[in-house]
């Protein structure tokens, strides 16, 4: 249930539950008294009961406005009989124990015992009502204590007659807002414990989950607790919980990263670098003491400072797609022409290498993908020279085979060279990583495969491999076909 809808029902409640339930318990008790002989109580006993006590209070309210000596005078008591007419009412006024002024056959003592054993002393409060009984007849019975200019006390007792149902109407007009309140509390009570459980403690364990993640305690997960509203703060406190973790998780993925980037690269470039060293030395010291040998021996300097700048390339290259940082530009191209194109400006090249490669196109006419050219084209040439690296002898082949998948367009590069090792297919695409120390003594940064993935994976594709050692390899890259409705460009 939603907060909302919570508060709403919780205030209908109060308006609701207290007055139906006051009702219907007044209408049980009111229809089980009438069952009974006699003791049924009607509309008129209410109305009576309600008149005496509010004739019986105007009364008493006069009394307390007159001053005291006027009270004592038989004029005022009469006033107050006759307005208590109706009442079958009584009134006596008493001073110092002496009756000052009494209705026809009421004694002082005997309403000064009723009140005094009532009250529990044998003096009258100063103001107080109460049933009691004189002569057999039932009295509701209101004192009010006076003090006289001479500085006597005295009492004045308003006296009502009244009966079994007229007190148990009383009883039930005094029972009927007593029973609202208690239902009140109790609706009141039920729902605040129930706000307790659904609100206040799902909000509780929220502050204490909060201050857990400021402290960095992201491993306490966020359980969904209470209304809605609280669940959806819990749902969203979750998910911000796992990105934090993911974000922190990544973060010391990338410090390892950089670590091991500047361990490896440290280590490759060691040693071109240590080649150069000791050709430099060589020419210095006059070990190259022909032309032709120092000859040889700048071609070397030169080989080896070429693949120092292209491991610095690859590394900037790398980090740069890391961070997100080199941008894509994206068009929609003819894919059996592009890669058609790649594959003949690699061919003659490949060639003079002993490198033949195979083109073959199974795509539908016109299908298209959506690319960066120039960066895909780096992918492929990584792909073209990994072939070239590891072939089986001083000549190989590279089949470049198109074909279609449903929304994507797969290409295969397939050789026939040395293979790659079946426990090491899975981290081919990790940086600086070679499946076995004949790889090891590769040129190359150890970044190419690595930079292929980025890249593929920037084109929302996927690569993967395929290796049985001494037969060959195929990586296969996976692009989606462009949408519909794109801008082609045609590969010359």
């Amino acid at each position: 249930m939603d907060l909302r809808r919570r508060l709403l029902l919780s205030n209908l409640s109060l308006l609701v539950i207290p007055p139906t339930a006051t009702a219907l318990l007044a209408a049980l008790v009111f229809g089980a008294l009438n069952l009974f002989p006699g003791a049924g109580v009607g509309f008129a006993d209410f109305e009576k009961a309600f008149r005496l006590r509010t004739e019986l209070f105007s009364a008493a309210a006069t009394v307390w406005r007159e001053s005291p000596d006027s009270v004592a005078t038989e004029e005022f008591g009469k006033y107050i009989t006759a307005r208590l007419e109706g009442l079958t009412a009584e009134v006596l006024v008493e001073k110092s124990g002496v009756a000052l002024y009494a209705t026809d056959g009421l004694r002082l003592s005997d309403v000064a015992a009723r009140d005094g054993a009532e009250s529990g002393s044998g003096q009258a409060p100063a103001l107080a009502t109460r049933t009691v009984s004189i002569g057999g007849v039932p009295y509701v019975l209101q004192a009010q204590r006076i003090t006289f200019s001479d500085g006597a006390t005295g009492t004045v007792y308003l006296l009502a007659a009244t009966d079994r149902r007229i007190e148990t109407a009383e009883v039930l007009v005094v029972s009927v807002p007593v029973t609202f309140v208690l239902f009140c509390l109790i609706t009141v009570l039920a729902y605040s414990v129930r706000t307790s459980r659904t609100v206040s403690g799902p909000l509780v364990r929220l502050n204490e989950t909060v201050a857990a993640l400021s402290e960095g305690q992201l491993a306490r997960e966020v359980v969904e607790q209470g209304d809605e509203e609280i669940r959806q703060v819990q749902r969203s406190l979750e998910k911000l919980r796992l990105k934090l973790q993911e974000s922190v998780a990544q973060r010391g993925r990338i410090d390892e990263s950089r670590r091991l980037l500047v361990s490896s690269i440290s280590h490759d470039l060691k040693t071109p670098i240590t080649s150069i060293l000791g050709y430099v030395e060589g020419l210095r010291d006059g070990v190259a003491d022909t032309p032709e040998k120092r000859l040889r021996y700048l071609e070397t300097l030169r080989a080896k400072t070429l693949q120092v700048d292209r491991m610095i390339d690859d590394l900037v290259f790398f980090s740069k797609l890391e961070l997100d940082q080199v941008p894509f530009d994206f068009q929609d191209v003819d894919a059996a022409a592009y890669f058609a194109e790649r594959v003949e400006e690699n061919r003659e090249g490949y060639a003079r290498d002993g490198m033949a490669f195979v083109f073959e196109d199974r795509l539908p006419a016109g299908a298209a993908v959506r690319i960066d050219r120039e960066r895909m084209k780096r992918v492929f040439q990584n792909l073209f020279e990994n072939a070239r690296k590891y072939r089986r002898g001083v000549t190989g082949r590279i089949s470049v085979v198109l074909r279609e998948a449903p929304g994507r367009v797969l290409v295969e590069v397939r050789d026939e060279g040395v293979g790659i090792p079946k426990d090491s297919l899975p981290y081919i695409f990790d940086r600086f990583y070679r499946a076995d120390a004949s790889r090891g003594k590769a040129d190359g940064s150890g970044l190419g495969l690595a930079i292929a993935k980025q890249i593929v994976d920037g084109h929302q594709g996927e690569i993967w491999v395929r290796s049985t050692e001494d037969e060959g390899t195929t990586f296969v890259v996976s692009l989606p076909v462009a949408p519909a409705g794109g801008t082609r460009t045609e590969e010359a």
